[in-house]
């Protein structure tokens, strides 16, 4: 163990992975995101890629091209990837996979899978709206092949830069962060709320682009059809949709917005909302977000709300923490090489009340996104560890840094003095995204790079490792 850990403290073991597999790009083309996911028996990999041109994504002066596709990869068991189909998207900043018990247009429902994409701008600057597609199977011909079809353009008056989807009780909601609005205008950017409205027979109108017939009830598929009051934001680069529970048992729908800039200056603020179905202080208006809290922030990406457990089956209530991906200090007129060593950090939040706690500062180098895990043992006493992952994009060499993931070791004295201890160190070239799989498969760690020199999705598996008697 390190000198500076108490005896009493667990040593703790470094990680170790090998590469299995990686998703193959081109040299010149960034990748902004990847999640897997599995429909049936079958396992995919969805990436979401956001221009062409060598560093386009990091470099302003790269006349980079936005309208570039975005992809669907089978992960087949052997560990290899091969390319299922293409998805036309422009400027894709993420890629987010959920499932909706969809309407039948026979009747009745079943449950479908939909990936969102919000996206920039077109190469010619024209924003883009978010764009949603769902698994699609021709129940009349079993040799076409299953895709994702369009399902719905989401427009927001601009581009998109971030997205989050959340199930609450029988709704889904959408938020979709807007891209930020020129300059000396205000509020700088708007988060969009929407929600899921069921297919059925309608007389249909313009809302969602669907074509106007009058007087004529038409088959209208399931959408976000349903615009509720958005969020003033300022460059919103990231936003996480999610529950939280109050002491006393209620749980309510959250929202928390990373802010990258304000005025020009990238020491922005991470907002905490709360939503209110009767409480809303607009008028004539009963649902909306209402501020909680608000963080302080440099340059912020992401944001990753998380809970820990207490140990050793203690039926103390999990406590929640928030961690705050920041990349960049300074200002949009000045951007240094130096800026993107820049601390991130880990709060403790009580969100009912607003009540926050930094817990720990993450040194970081052009932060993009933390992921949180909790790896358990499976065994009749479970023992549970608690993991986070960080991407760092960038250094002030350049786009070479190294990322790393953190383990929570608990205080000697209380859980309350715990904090995250490296356990692994990885070189990465342009992370966006760290992230743990965990499936009937394996365990993995998947790296996604937006500078990858020919490889924008890296696959890892966990080593094994046995302590050895010295």
């Amino acid at each position: 163990p390190r000198l500076s850990t108490p005896a009493c403290a667990p040593v703790v073991l470094p990680e170790r992975v090998t590469l299995q597999t990686a998703v193959p790009v081109e040299a010149d083309v960034s990748v902004s995101d990847a999640v897997p996911f599995w429909i049936g028996a079958e396992r995919f990999m969805a990436v979401a890629r956001s221009c062409r041109g060598r560093n386009c994504e990091w470099d302003g002066s790269a006349q980079g091209k936005r309208s570039i596709a975005s992809q669907v990869w089978r992960w087949l068991p052997d560990g290899t990837m091969t390319l299922h189909q293409t998805i036309p998207t422009h400027g894709a900043r993420q890629v987010v996979h959920f499932t909706q018990r969809d309407a039948r247009f026979t009747g009745g429902y079943e449950t479908r899978t939909f990936l969102l994409f919000p996206q920039e701008a077109s190469d010619n600057g024209t924003p883009t709206p978010a764009a949603l597609f769902v698994w699609t199977i021709d129940a009349n011909d079993a040799s076409v092949l299953p895709l994702f079809t369009p399902r719905q353009s989401i427009a927001v008056g601009v581009g998109s830069t971030a997205a989050a989807v959340l199930h609450r009780g029988n709704d889904l909601y959408a938020v979709i962060a807007g891209a930020a609005t020129p300059a000396g205008s205000l509020p700088g950017s708007m988060v969009h709320v929407f929600r899921w409205v069921p297919g059925s027979f309608r007389d249909v109108t313009l809302t969602g682009g669907v074509d106007l017939i009058r007087g004529v009830p038409e088959w209208v598929p399931g959408r976000f059809l349903e615009v509720l009051t958005p969020v003033a934001a300022s460059h919103a680069a990231g936003a996480a949709l999610f529950s939280a529970p109050s002491a006393t048992g209620d749980v309510a729908m959250f929202l928390a917005v990373a802010n990258s800039q304000r005025f020009g200056s990238y020491r922005g603020d991470v907002q905490l909302l709360r939503w209110t179905d009767f409480e809303c202080p607009l008028p004539s208006i009963s649902e909306c977000f209402i501020l909680v809290a608000s963080l302080p922030s440099v340059g912020a990406q992401s944001v990753t709300p998380f809970w820990l457990r207490a140990e050793g089956g203690s039926s103390a209530p999990a406590r929640s923490f928030l961690a705050v991906a920041n990349q960049l200090d300074g200002n949009q007129a000045e951007k240094l090489s130096s800026h993107y060593s820049v601390d991130s950090a880990i709060y403790e939040v009580d969100y009912w009340s607003g009540a926050v706690t930094l817990v720990q500062s993450i040194p970081t180098s052009g932060a993009a996104r933390f992921e949180a895990v909790l790896r358990c043992s499976g065994t009749a006493e479970e023992k549970c560890e608690q993991f986070l992952a960080v991407a760092n994009a960038r250094d002030a060499e350049g786009l070479s840094a190294h990322s790393r993931i953190y383990k929570w070791v608990p205080g000697c004295s209380s859980e309350a003095d715990g904090r995250f201890e490296v356990v692994l160190e990885m070189p990465t070239q342009g992370a966006e995204k760290l992230a743990f799989i965990s499936d009937s498969l394996g365990e993995y760690l998947m790296v996604v790079q937006s500078a990858g020199l020919a490889a924008g999705v890296l696959i890892h598996t966990f080593d094994a490792l046995v302590p050895i008697p010295q």
